[in-house]
């Protein structure tokens, strides 16, 4: 117990060190880490609380925390960053300490991110230095001299559309989401590497054909989409920048299982994983076509069971047949 107690100590007193030495690091590079700072840190966080549980994995975060407000000058951008990444170690530290799934492990990192991003972005933009309405149109000027300089004229071309601040604005938000989608993924597969090359208990890898949508993201998609239609058919505006993120965010989750959906059926109909893959990476190729199609059968595949229904009886038809 003694033992253990002391590795405790000095385990989190290096990791601290580490974390440390990064963060003053980031300081003398101006911030230039501050967007990696979310994959890097929670790694030694879930190797704490792997090794010696949650509870001391938190008593080492508080002390983590305590040596970024020091290392960082109180730079609250910084600050903000390192306290998102401590705080998805621990959860996803506590998830596999207690058998949870890789979608917990996963849209935990993911949620975490995407109310980082939320916050920073839109809500506190002000004092995180950001400034939406400037970045949306730096980039709409960008591509206008961009389509002007190539012979193109943006007013009568097909890109057109894409340059009006509404749909800017859109597009924005899809990558706000996806960044956090990706961060999720990525923070995942790292965590895995690390815990596989220390020979620790490993995070569930889960067949994305058996990711179903958790009650919390049909509530969610049901709500943003009622909002969107209340809105429209009402005519009231005011509260279009509440609403158009929220639904850019459940257009992408549904875009995300009817992603799902269409992978899982052609791998049934085709039977040949090359030929699966050339589906999925023509889908991915083919976005602003297939984008829209994808989103109504990611609608349809989370409030019907369609999916979880099929991969029920091809799992029992492998079974049968040995």
């Amino acid at each position: 117990m003694g033992n253990r107690r002391v590795n405790s100590i000095t385990y989190g007193a290096i990791i601290c060190a580490l974390v440390g030495a990064l963060l003053l690091v980031n300081r003398q590079m101006a911030g230039f880490l501050d967007v990696y700072l979310f994959w890097i840190i929670p790694l030694p966080v879930i190797v704490y609380a792997i090794k010696f549980g949650t509870r001391q994995a938190c008593i080492m975060a508080i002390a983590m925390l305590m040596t970024s407000l020091i290392t960082t000058g109180f730079q609250i951008t910084t600050i903000f960053y390192a306290f998102g990444a401590i705080l998805a170690g621990l959860i996803y530290g506590y998830g596999i300490n207690h058998g949870r799934s890789a979608t917990f492990l996963i849209f935990s990192v993911v949620l975490i991110s995407l109310v980082m991003a939320i916050l920073t972005t839109f809500i506190f933009s002000a004092a995180f230095g950001y400034d939406v309405a400037k970045e949306i149109a730096y980039v709409t000027e960008y591509m206008t001299e961009f389509l002007n300089n190539a012979g193109i004229s943006p007013e009568n071309s097909a890109y057109s559309q894409f340059l009006n601040p509404t749909t800017m604005f859109q597009i924005y938000v899809i990558s706000v989401v996806l960044t956090s989608l990706m961060e999720g993924v990525l923070v995942h597969m790292l965590a895995y590497m690390v815990l596989r090359r220390l020979k620790m208990t490993l995070p569930p890898m889960k067949p994305i054909a058996t990711i179903y949508a958790p009650w919390w993201v049909k509530l969610f998609v049901f709500v943003a989409f009622f909002a969107f239609m209340a809105a429209k058919f009402t005519n009231i505006t005011q509260y279009d920048n509440i609403i158009t993120p929220l639904l850019v965010v459940a257009q992408c989750l549904c875009f995300f299982f009817g992603y799902i959906l269409m992978i899982t059926l052609a791998a049934g109909i085709l039977r040949d994983r090359r030929k699966v893959m050339l589906v999925s990476l023509a889908c991915v190729l083919l976005f602003f076509i297939t984008a829209q199609i994808l989103v109504y059968v990611g609608i349809f595949d989370i409030y019907s069971g369609f999916r979880k229904r099929l991969v029920e009886r091809g799992m029992s038809n492998a079974q049968q047949n040995g």
